[in-house]
């Protein structure tokens, strides 16, 4: 089982305590931070991905709406048995725990038996937070390539599909385009005379992992790796490979 919880190492709002916080606090604090991008002073807030939490239970402030409406809506109807907002008793010894470089070596720095998400937080954030594993995540991915269907039950209208992979920033980021919920891109796959565009829809958790959907291949690519803060440099190489091969003999 691999985890999705955020780094003792970074910014404040990415650590584990800020899901401790009600939703009201945590909007009032995101809105802080963009205040200061607008007024000049800088921050992170040009990234997409930095205003997702305050998402999944935006309904019913201060509520665990979260926790009820993903387990109805996405995790059971994928089958998705491994994914929550915390890990059950009986599973923790399935908990990765999370290590950063630190003088030529890896250190722990969440150890999976006394890391916070073994008993989650009280605010439940519609961008990150969960935990999950390789074959849960990958149910996910292919609902997508499914066109937002799995194994004949449909769980997306295409309407909604289609809208979740349009550029929702019109320019406003330069050359970055994002959708709801994925970065957009062009990649090339195969080599030589077979080689060929397409689009790519994918986005990075906390600890070093990525997913890549290439709806037109019928391709997905889940790549999990427990190190912070976030690197994907291994995995992009991994991906390169993954497209190149595409199409060959």
């Amino acid at each position: 089982m691999a985890s999705a919880p955020t780094p003792t190492v970074a910014p404040r709002r990415y650590r584990p305590r800020s899901y401790t916080n009600d939703l009201e606090e945590i909007v009032e604090d995101h809105l802080e931070e963009m205040l200061r991008v607008w007024d000049g002073s800088g921050g992170p807030w040009d990234e997409p991905g930095a205003r997702v939490p305050i998402c999944g239970p935006w309904d019913e402030p201060g509520a665990r709406v979260p926790i009820c409406y993903l387990q109805q809506a996405v995790f059971d109807p994928l089958e998705m048995v491994d994914t929550g907002f915390s890990v059950p008793e009986a599973q923790r010894d399935r908990l990765a725990s999370c290590h950063t470089p630190r003088d030529g070596k890896l250190e722990i720095v969440d150890k999976a038996a006394s890391s916070e998400f073994n008993d989650g937080f009280e605010f439940l954030s519609g961008g990150g937070g969960l935990v999950s594993t390789l074959g849960d995540y990958a149910k996910f991915c292919q609902m997508f390539v499914d066109g937002g269907e799995f194994r004949g039950q449909r769980l997306l209208r295409r309407e909604t599909l289609e809208l979740m992979f349009t550029d929702q920033l019109n320019g406003i980021a330069g050359e970055f385009r994002f959708g709801l919920g994925f970065a957009i891109n062009e990649v090339e796959l195969g080599m030589g005379e077979r080689a060929r565009k397409a689009l790519q829809y994918s986005w990075g958790g906390y600890a070093s992992t990525d997913f890549r959907i290439v709806p037109e291949e019928r391709l997905v690519q889940v790549f999990l790796r427990q190190r912070v803060p976030s690197s994907h440099e291994l995995a992009n190489e991994l991906f390169g490979i993954v497209y190149a091969g595409v199409g060959s003999d």
